[in-house]
């Protein structure tokens, strides 16, 4: 969903409400939800459905840096702190010079910070059913203010509900994406969770290290599929078993290492006995037990 350049530009914490076809033409619907978002010390800017590109008019709401201060102290939010430690503590006002970045009030808060206490601080809008009846519309009472004129309501006031995107710190981390490819690059996770939040840069740095990890497993199959002999198939194939062996170890390594990098050495090592004593056609009864032990290792370290 995009918005034209020439309403907005780019700015931070910046949430478009979009209203349904069937609420645009109702003014009054549009100056109640207005006023009731005005309520909460918010700002909005009505916009018309030329600017958007959605059959709908709908309001642009942002929030000053002392509303989004006072959302973040009431919601007990954590910040680092400025010393040497590096702490993190909830977040006060009164205290506001103890924390990292209070010397610019523009990017104190992440985009991501801001964009979640902007959509708390509109949920949080109250509203009243029976003023919307009246206006035609049946909104089911107790849901927050974002989702009952979204999904509970009939017919919908709300089509939809969005952050808008700041060009520049996307663009940059568009670039870092795509260079993440190259070997030598690293992902910047930080710059991630800062403007996506904790979620999504979990998500890419994990797929980030399942890449990485994948990367093995590639290499040992393409050389074995060039050593293969031409008139080989799968049934008497001889690299085939090697192979299979290749990937239960490339297996036990990935669950290990993935939540556990302190047993990643220790793994090394067994596993390269475990190849030894299996290769020899010997102690079977070893190669059960030392199984039997890693699983249950793998039990139990895995909440950590």
């Amino acid at each position: 969903m995009r918005i034209e350049r020439k309403v907005v530009m780019d700015r931070t914490s910046t949430y478009a409400m979009v209203f349904s076809h069937d609420c645009s033409d109702n003014e009054n619907v549009l100056e109640y939800v207005k006023k009731q978002v005005q309520r909460q010390h918010l700002n909005c800017d009505t916009v018309s459905h030329k600017d958007l590109l959605l059959p709908g008019s709908g309001i642009l709401v942002t929030a000053t840096f002392d509303r989004l201060a006072k959302q973040a102290e009431d919601e007990q939010m954590e910040k680092q702190l400025a010393d040497e430690n590096g702490y993190y503590r909830k977040f006060s006002v009164n205290r506001f010079s103890d924390f990292k970045g209070y010397q610019n009030k523009n990017t104190f808060f992440t985009p991501a910070e801001e964009g979640r206490l902007l959509h708390n601080l509109l949920q949080s809008v109250s509203y009243e059913p029976e003023i919307l009846k009246g206006f035609g519309f049946h909104v089911e009472h107790g849901k927050l203010f974002l989702d009952a004129l979204e999904d509970h309501s009939k017919p919908v006031i709300l089509e939809s509900t969005f952050l808008l995107h700041e060009t520049d710190k996307l663009n940059k981390i568009n670039k870092q994406l795509w260079a993440s490819f190259l070997p030598w690059k690293e992902l910047s996770v930080n710059t991630i969770r800062d403007y996506f939040g904790e979620d999504v840069a979990l998500y890419f740095a994990w797929m980030k290290f399942f890449g990485a990890f994948l990367c093995y497993s590639s290499i040992a199959g393409l050389i074995m599929y060039i050593l293969r002999p031409g008139d080989a198939s799968i049934d008497n194939d001889p690299y085939v078993p090697l192979f299979s062996l290749f990937m239960a170890v490339w297996g036990v390594l990935f669950l290990i290492v993935s939540f556990s990098l302190y047993m990643y050495l220790l793994t090394c090592i067994c596993e390269l006995v475990l190849f030894i004593v299996y290769t020899c056609g010997c102690l079977v009864l070893f190669y059960h037990a030392y199984m039997c032990v890693l699983l249950i290792i793998c039990i139990r370290t895995w909440p950590q």
